[in-house]
């Protein structure tokens, strides 16, 4: 990138502060998010100087892209704690979730600067990475500038290009092609994604397909669970199991409505409900019985063959009582919550349905299109289940296999490319 275009692109702040600077006040004024860490994006606040010879800089614009670059951070950490690790996002919601889950292996937080020139270089100065990884395709000409200036590579790490991003992108691709050239290796999610960076002016011997690292710690969970334990501690006992995971109120209704008509169909049928909120238990609890459901406590130590409805009222068993279902419901789909992770089910190559409303694992749904099926309604919750119970449902388990396995080498991969240059 010359200094020219460099010029161009800072001076674009100022003029964009000042048009917009009734709107970005009255943001500020009415709403904490945008005024959360203002004074670290200003670079007013510096990132913590920690005592670390080698230092590296991950950053994570928000939930999605913090809680698929977690596992990574950790394995990196595990492997070279002689490092010392910084982590930024961009959003208030991002920060409490890198806080909450790695502030064991970060060893400072902070929010990402905004990419103005004289911004930028203050914080490089304090942090003084040996690299910068990145998660997913962010572009900030900036950084990318004044990294490359200071020897300082960057990584793109688990990049995407949807066919909407791409095509707004090409409409610049000549200067795009300028800011791509500032990153030092681009892993990229799928060959398509590789494709279409290249085709924006990445250097191809710079571009590499690692695969999605959001399934790897979803894979290595599912590796530690005992099944056959989990099996003799629900008394499965050739009954066919259907678990609907981290529902919500609005949703156990529909659910129960749809399992009175499976009962009928389907001999054997059971139904396992684990409500996201511990607080609904007593709830929910009480819905089953006007459902004149027979209702199993997991907290009494109840067994399928007693009851019709286990209620899974305990914390933290959720993701291995999966490993034993033969059909599972997502929660938060049928109510617009957003959704939980479809991963977790899929780990253990089980059927897996969701509702409509999924927007918190977008892409996480479009990179498994066709493994998860999408009901809006009780009579198709009926009929997912009842062709999973009638063998009319096939999940494409090679396909699942070959998603999780190939994100144990896209982690390796990553940390590999980040060693070579520390």
């Amino acid at each position: 990138m010359d200094k020219a275009l460099l010029t161009a692109y800072n001076l674009l702040y100022p003029v964009g502060a000042a048009v917009f600077l009734p709107f970005l006040a009255y943001k500020l004024a009415s709403e904490y998010k945008y005024r959360a860490g203002l004074a670290q994006k200003l670079s007013f606040e510096l990132p913590e100087d920690i005592p670390h010879e080698k230092r590296i800089w991950f950053h994570a614009v928000s939930v999605g892209e913090t809680q698929a670059v977690a596992p990574l951070v950790r394995e990196f950490k595990r492997r070279h704690p002689e490092v010392g690790v910084y982590f930024s996002t961009t959003t208030y919601t991002g920060m409490g979730v890198a806080k909450r889950e790695l502030s064991d292996v970060v060893d400072s937080f902070f929010y990402f600067p905004l990419d103005f020139y004289p911004v930028v270089k203050r914080v490089l100065d304090r942090v003084k990475p040996r690299a910068i990884s990145i998660v997913e395709t962010e572009i900030w000409p900036t950084l990318l500038f004044l990294s490359k200036q200071k020897s300082v590579p960057v990584f793109m790490v688990n990049g995407r290009l949807s066919d909407i991003s791409f095509k707004g992108y090409y409409r610049i691709h000549s200067l795009m092609k300028s800011f791509l050239e500032g990153y030092h290796r681009l892993f990229m999610k799928s060959e398509a994604d590789a494709a279409r960076i290249v085709l924006l002016g990445a250097p191809q011997d710079r571009v590499e397909v690692t695969g999605n690292i959001k399934f790897y710690s979803v894979y290595l969970r599912s590796m530690e669970v005992d099944v056959d334990y989990w099996r003799k501690e629900l008394g499965k006992d050739g009954e066919f199991l259907w678990v609907c995971g981290s529902t919500h109120e609005g949703e156990e209704k529909k659910l129960l409505e749809a399992y009175r008509i499976l009962s009928q169909r389907c001999e054997g049928v059971k139904l396992c409900i684990a409500p996201r909120h511990p607080e609904r238990f007593k709830e929910v609890g009480e819905l089953v019985k006007r459902f004149d459901f027979k209702l199993g406590l997991r907290s009494e130590g109840a067994k399928l063959s007693s009851c019709d409805v286990l209620l899974l009222d305990t914390v933290g068993e959720l993701f291995a009582v999966y490993s034993v279902a033969d059909a599972v419901f997502v929660g938060g789909s049928l109510v617009e919550v957003g959704g939980h992770n479809p991963l977790e089910p899929l780990a253990f190559c089980k059927p897996t349905a969701c509702g409509p409303h999924y927007f918190n694992f977008r892409d996480v749904m479009e990179e498994l299109a066709g493994l998860v099926r999408v009901v809006g309604d009780k009579d198709e919750l009926v009929d997912f289940v009842e062709r999973v119970f009638n063998g009319g449902y096939v999940l494409d388990g090679n396909r699942v296999k070959r998603l999780f396995e190939g994100s144990l080498t896209s982690v390796e991969r990553v940390i590999e490319g980040l060693e070579e240059v520390l």
